[in-house]
């Protein structure tokens, strides 16, 4: 469809924005007729050879006035779609598609402020030579929604960095004392970020416990000096394997500090 018969005032606006002065507006209106919205990209170089690669996928996303139905109905939600192709778009021959995936936000409220979402898009073959992405609703998507700052990158090392804006050290700013924040988004599916504060240089840990108390993960190990920091959980315990939905104790561990932290992970 066109867009604008289906989804009233959609488009770039000025009304609400993470970062800078604009976002994506989407507006579907009550009563309007049953079908999709979608942005899409063009298509963006994977080099070749890059099976089992992994990328994030984000987007800060902002909703109002969503029906409750929005909450629990597949069909009424908001989410990322990726396709895999052989040849980039202006190479031509066609859609040249070799797989894709859906990603659904979990909305947890009606209304919320900017919330980060976030999906692991892996390659899945070595042929591979482009992926292209849509910021989308589902066919009965009822309310307003602004995304902004959509970002892709590549996970360089699951465990302990995806590039130094997501994971690792922040700044080199001294804080004044040992903190642990909490992780966000929250809930999760399947990533989240944890920051936490070093006072001082010193050993630091940081590890993920399931509720009967049993290590899954260990996150950080290691000496790091003073600052502000982050690092990225994947869902997956220490042996590579995707861990079931539920809630999770993460727990930071530096100088005389140990401070735990619940997260919920839902799938």
């Amino acid at each position: 469809n066109d867009g604008r018969s289906y989804f009233a005032d959609f488009g770039i606006t000025g009304e609400h924005a993470h970062t800078g002065d604009y976002s994506l507006k989407l507006h579907g209106p009550v009563g309007r007729p049953r079908g999709e919205w979608v942005w899409f990209s063009e298509t963006i170089e994977i080099p070749a050879g890059s099976e089992g690669n992994q990328y994030v996928l984000s987007a800060w996303v902002r909703t109002e006035d969503i029906i409750p139905d929005s909450v629990f109905n597949p069909e009424y939600a908001l989410g990322f779609t990726w396709t895999w192709h052989t040849a980039m778009f202006e190479d031509g021959g066609g859609w040249n598609e070799v797989a894709g995936a859906d990603y659904r936000f979990v909305l947890t409220r009606e209304t919320t402020g900017w919330t980060q979402y976030q999906a692991i898009m892996t390659v899945p073959r070595d042929d591979v030579q482009a992926v292209s992405v849509r910021l989308r609703s589902w066919h009965d998507w009822t309310g307003t929604a602004f995304f902004d700052d959509v970002k892709m990158v590549e996970i360089m090392d699951v465990t302990t960095s995806v590039d130094r804006d997501r994971d690792g050290l922040i700044t080199d700013a001294i804080p004044n004392r040992y903190q642990l924040l909490q992780n966000y988004p929250n809930p999760f599916n399947p990533i989240t970020t944890i920051e936490y504060h070093v006072p001082e240089t010193g050993t630091v840990t940081i590890e993920v416990f399931n509720m009967l108390g049993q290590k899954v993960r260990t996150l950080v190990n290691e000496e790091q000096h003073a600052g502000q920091w982050r690092v990225i959980w994947d869902s997956r315990d220490d042996y590579g394997r995707a861990v079931s939905s539920g809630m999770y104790i993460y727990r930071f561990t530096a100088g005389n500090a140990i401070i735990s932290k619940k997260m919920l992970l839902l799938k």
